[in-house]
Formats: C-alpha cells, sequence, structure tokens
C-alpha cells in the first residue's frame, strides 16, 4: 500500500521488498498475492511498466498466482477494467490475474459489469467492501452506494477463486 515509484529503482526496490514479504508468507502458504501497481499515469507506456513490475512480482513468488487490484483512483493506470487487461496482455505468462476491488471501482465510477465484461475469467479475486462513491471507506455491502445487484451478477459471470470481504470495523 506503499506509494510505489514507477521508476526503475522504485520498482526494483518495491521489488526487494515484496521479495522480503513473500519469503516469509510461503512459510504459511500463502494462496494467492494481491498487488497494486506502481502510481501511473493512463498511458500506453504505462501498461508496458505495469507488466514489467508484475512479472518481477510473479517470479518473485514462484507459481503462487497474483493478482492485480484496480486502484481507487480514477487518475491512476489500471483504474479502468481495459486499462487492467491491456497490462494483464502485456504479462506474458501464466500466474498473473485481475483482482477486481468492488468499492475501489464505485469510486472510479467504472461499471462492476465492465470488469466482467472486459476481463471474464482473468479476474481471480474480488474484494468486496462498499462506500459512499467518494472515499474508499470499507464499509459492509449495502451500507453505502455499490448496486448489489451487480455485484451478484458479477461474482456469477466471473466466478473467483477468493471472494473477500474487506470491511474496516471502527466506530
Amino acid at each position: 500500500y506503499d506509494s510505489l515509484d514507477p521508476s526503475p529503482s522504485g520498482v526494483r526496490s518495491a521489488i526487494r521488498r515484496f521479495s522480503r514479504w513473500a519469503r516469509v508468507l510461503d512459510s504459511v502458504e500463502v494462496s494467492h498475492y494481491v498487488v497494486h501497481l506502481p502510481n501511473l499515469p493512463p498511458s500506453p507506456r504505462s501498461a508496458e511498466v505495469a507488466a514489467a513490475y508484475l512479472v518481477s512480482v510473479a517470479e518473485a513468488v514462484g507459481p503462487t498466482p497474483v493478482a492485480v487490484e484496480n486502484p481507487s483512483s480514477p487518475t491512476s493506470f489500471g483504474a479502468r477494467a481495459a486499462e487492467l487487461a491491456e497490462a494483464l496482455s502485456r504479462v506474458g505468462l501464466g500466474g498473473v490475474y485481475a483482482c477486481l476491488d468492488v468499492g475501489h471501482a464505485n469510486i472510479v465510477r467504472e461499471p462492476l459489469r465492465r470488469f466482467s465484461e472486459v476481463l471474464g475469467s482473468r479476474v481471480r479475486v474480488v474484494h468486496v467492501h462498499d462506500n459512499d462513491g467518494l472515499r474508499d471507506l470499507h464499509l459492509p455491502p449495502g451500507a453505502g452506494t455499490v448496486d448489489l445487484g451487480e455485484l451478484a451478477v458479477v461474482v456469477e459471470a466471473v466466478r473467483p477463486e477468493k471472494l473477500i470481504a474487506e470491511v474496516a470495523c471502527s466506530g
């Protein structure tokens, strides 16, 4: 969740940190790694940088699947389903998929069905939480503005391996 610097040295540093985490987590047999992309603007060059980063992450964790999460900022590369699909199409190896973060899509105003239409079976993980459409609040489903009917249709369509409730408990 740190601000990943998209420069080559920033990416190398992030991969070193990630590799340390992966070595520790291998001992508890983690089933999936969900990662964020470096902070990239929406552009064709960003797909190339994102793909290289994802390949490095996948190499660091070996056979464990890696799922890249859509960000919550509309000005970040990967917030749109088509951008994630472009990056994934450039990865060129198995084991790298998409994580649909439902709350993030709600903030960006990208319909959930777009993720199932564009990414289909490449969505292997879904983070389920709700918000007010403005802030990443991690509310329980139904407590915000996420369309739960659309969510149900998307989950049925993509049949993710992992459906994760990502709810903050405060107050």
